[in-house]
């Protein structure tokens, strides 16, 4: 549950520090307005990608999905570019190892607003048909982490593949974040200085949807919290 809530600040802070372009103009003329719908049919032209998973693994895939993925990509040996599990923590979190980088997969199942938890066992034990899709840990969120990369030449190659980012947190020390949104996830490119350059060793890629009904679930939770507590003193 810390790990989840973790998450949610660090995207949380990202989108609110990022710096988005504003219209200074409240009345735009007919020559701003033809303007921005050439830019957007532009925009609409480039064939950007949203960020809908990572590298063939949508969002929402079932933990065991992945887990099967990567078991067949470790140990076929027919594979090109094989993948060597590092972490396994069941219904929560696979880290694997491939070319050299890593790659941290989180998933997510709807929290109780009770606070109970089911444990794996429990959670398999279940039979599939009458477990519910919410029920079921589901991919939202991967972080890749590698050695110090020159900041531009990551967001050069971010840059081709989403268009331009939508926001950006950057201090004069070279540290911060760029930001990309999409209409299914969200990108984060992290920059820390190294040897007085931006550099850039993290990046990462999270669900859009799942991420809002995070946030709905935690908040129905805490109220929870909040009326159970208040239950204690009504007479």
């Amino acid at each position: 549950m810390n790990r989840i809530k973790t998450v949610l600040v660090i995207i949380t802070i990202a989108m609110s520090t990022a710096h988005y372009p504003q219209t200074t103009d409240p009345k735009p003329t007919p020559d701003d307005k033809k303007k921005q719908e050439d830019q957007e049919k532009k925009k609409e032209n480039t064939g950007k990608e949203s960020a809908t998973g990572f590298q063939g693994i949508l969002w929402s895939t079932k933990y065991a999905d992945v887990k099967e993925e990567f078991r067949t990509l470790s140990s076929n040996p027919e594979v090109k570019d094989p993948a060597e599990i590092i972490r396994d923590i069941p219904d929560k979190e696979i880290l694997i190892k491939r070319n050299g980088i890593y790659y941290r997969y989180v998933f997510y199942k709807k929290v109780d607003p009770s606070g109970k938890t089911v444990s794996p066992e429990e959670s398999s034990a279940t039979p599939a048909e009458n477990q519910k899709e919410e029920d079921i840990p589901r991919f939202f969120f991967m972080e890749s982490y590698f050695p110090f990369v020159p900041s531009d030449q990551i967001y050069n190659k971010l840059k081709e593949k989403y268009g331009e980012k939508t926001g950006a947190s950057m201090n004069k020390d070279n540290s911060g974040a760029y930001f990309w949104e999409t209409p299914d996830g969200y990108i984060v490119q992290w920059v820390e200085p190294y040897r007085k350059a931006p550099f850039t060793r993290s990046i990462y890629y999270i669900s859009r949807k799942i991420k809002e009904e995070i946030e709905k679930d935690y908040s129905q939770y805490n109220n929870y919290r909040e009326l159970k507590a208040v239950e204690k003193l009504l007479p």
